[in-house]
């Protein structure tokens, strides 16, 4: 939501979907956009005809946990899309659930991967740090959190 607050986007009123219905990711976000008056749609993998559910949003959280699920032929011009997704591409290459090649063309605005949901994500998380200690804390974090993706993505290599 912090994104969503710096460049001034109002979800008053907004179609916003949520691609992914985890406990971690997908429910909260779709309760903070809530919160923050939009109308939220939660796609998962038993939405029929997704790619017409999601084009009709203005809004777009995804949160699939695969790498560029999300290419074109779900968006269109208009839309904002946030990419929470962090995956490895068979390059070894760090990328996000949205083909974002494919996605900037059409789409007003995307979020990068890396560069974007997980670099406002540490920051937010650095806010907090006013000590030694504080900084210390948030490392730890970090890197657990680090070692969490390598250890999930163990397969892939």
């Amino acid at each position: 939501m912090k994104i969503l607050d710096h460049y001034s986007i109002d979800c008053t009123g907004k179609k916003a979907v949520v691609i992914g219905r985890s406990p971690v990711v997908g429910k909260p976000a779709a309760m903070m956009l809530l919160q923050k008056n939009a109308t939220v749609t939660i796609c998962h993998t038993k939405t029929t005809d997704m790619p017409s559910v999601v084009k009709e949003a203005d809004i777009v959280i995804v949160a699939a946990g695969r790498a560029g699920v999300i290419d074109a032929k779900y968006l269109r011009a208009g839309q904002t899309v946030i990419d929470v997704g962090i995956n490895v591409n068979e390059e070894g290459k760090l990328c996000g659930d949205v083909n974002f090649a494919d996605a900037e063309p059409v789409v007003d605005a995307i979020t990068p991967v890396p560069g974007g949901v997980g670099s406002v994500t540490t920051s937010v998380l650095g806010c907090g740090c006013r000590s030694p200690k504080g900084w210390i804390r948030h490392l730890i974090i970090v890197l657990h959190q680090y070692i969490i993706f390598l250890n999930s993505n163990r397969s892939l290599h």
